[in-house]
């Protein structure tokens, strides 16, 4: 699976080239789906020495809604263990190995189960670095239930992945500490944790789609992010709202 020559030459202008983070999920996503990853999950993980100023960054592309909408009303990242050790380990790891590779609690556990059961896939964790503690972790899903992956193709992936986070960290704006949403937002915001669309969102609070659209711009604009899933675990994350909401 040595790597095209002119579609990494390509891969990397589009890097160069972007103008936001989410030019950055279009570029690594199409990437590593042509090398059969039907799923990808990538994840922001800063450590202590961020001083607290930056919280999680999720993105993701293949997963499903239902999947998605789980993973953020019920808080699954407290409970995801995988991002967290993929950052204590230097090699990549398949999810169905980590109870092999570390102690797992039974709600981890349970986790593991219900993720890779629900999705039908298995995947391969590959932790990436980045400046001042932030770091991060991709997950790389396939539906069989092993692969094998050469080492020095496993070691192109970690590449792939590396680049695009240390692309992404250029962007990362930390969010002041005392940034506050209006009561609306956190409606709204909360909403969207619960797994809502915009426009159900208008019909259960009783305002135009046009509003709710307003109120998203706003919050992706206070909590320095681009896109639903991201903005309701920052939420979420730093008490700004409650998933029982």
């Amino acid at each position: 699976m040595t790597l095209d020559e002119s579609a990494l030459r390509n891969y990397l202008e589009k890097l160069s080239t972007a103008d936001e983070p989410d030019d950055i999920w279009a570029a690594v996503f199409d990437f590593l789906h042509v090398l059969d990853f039907e799923k990808i999950s990538y994840h922001v993980i800063p450590t202590f020495s961020t001083g607290g100023a930056i919280d999680m960054t999720v993105a993701t592309d293949g997963f499903s809604d239902e999947w998605l909408c789980h993973y953020i009303e019920d808080q699954l990242h407290l409970v995801d263990p995988i991002p967290a050790f993929a950052l204590q380990s230097t090699k990549p790891f398949l999810w169905s190995e980590i109870e092999s590779l570390t102690e797992l609690t039974k709600p981890e556990k349970s986790y593991i189960e219900e993720m890779m059961d629900f999705e039908a896939c298995n995947g391969l964790a590959v932790q990436v670095f980045g400046p001042s503690g932030l770091n991060g972790y991709f997950g790389l899903a396939f539906t069989q239930k092993s692969r094998v992956i050469d080492p020095l193709d496993l070691h192109e992936i970690q590449w792939v992945c590396q680049l695009a986070h240390h692309r992404y960290c250029d962007f990362v704006k930390a969010v002041s500490a005392d940034v506050t949403l209006s009561a609306r937002e956190r409606e709204v915001l909360e909403w969207v944790a619960k797994g809502k669309s915009n426009s159900a969102i208008a019909k259960i609070i009783g305002v135009s789609i046009h509003s709710v659209d307003a109120y998203m711009r706003r919050i992706y604009a206070k909590l320095g992010v681009n896109e639903r899933v991201t903005a309701a675990i920052r939420g979420l994350g730093s008490g700004l709202i409650h998933g029982s909401a």
